[in-house]
């Protein structure tokens, strides 16, 4: 299984995979750009199921929809 360190910033959210050879650097990037870094890496068998476990976590209901970033796949891959 692959870990994925899920961030979020205001209502968008994104998450790296912690196995990639660049995860260090992107994910100092992301949090330059004012992302937070969520709890512990979630564990799952690839991006769509890591996606699928993060929106079933309890987290507190934020005021709007958290924004799926379509970006987020590219940077797990």
């Amino acid at each position: 299984m692959t870990r994925y360190q899920f961030f979020v910033q205001g209502n968008s959210v994104t998450f790296l995979d912690t196995g990639c050879a660049d995860y260090a650097h992107a994910g100092r990037q992301l949090l330059a750009a004012g992302f937070v870094a969520l709890g512990s890496p979630l564990e799952a068998t690839d991006p769509t199921a890591a996606l699928q476990a993060f929106y079933r976590l309890p987290l507190a209901a934020p005021s709007q929809p958290l924004i799926r970033s379509p970006y987020a796949l590219l940077m797990a891959a």
